[in-house]
């Protein structure tokens, strides 16, 4: 039964609409530092000056590439939230 008209799927749609946002906003924080630094290495310039111009480590460029290149196979990059949280013990003693 429908409810208020709209289809049984809508809610589907509408997660499918916020992924691909919540992908586009990871996309653009990654994508120009890994394009400055490819420009550069187009132009043969030596690692540590990429570093310097760019703001990043080798380290970095290499993964946001990667996170980038999981981006484009619609995979969201994972949390950096701590898996345990230890809560507080305030007040027992």
């Amino acid at each position: 039964m429908r409810i208020h008209g709209l289809h049984k799927n809508m809610h589907r749609l509408y997660a499918y609409a916020r992924t691909q946002d919540c992908l586009d906003v990871y996309r653009k924080r990654y994508e120009d530092g890994v394009r400055r630094w490819e420009k550069l290495k187009a132009e043969n310039v030596c690692d540590s000056t990429c570093q310097d111009i760019c703001g990043m480590s080798r380290a970095t460029y290499y993964r946001h590439k990667k996170i980038l290149k999981d981006l484009n196979k619609g995979m969201v990059p994972p949390s950096k939230k701590p898996r345990n949280l230890n809560k507080p013990h305030w007040g027992e003693a």
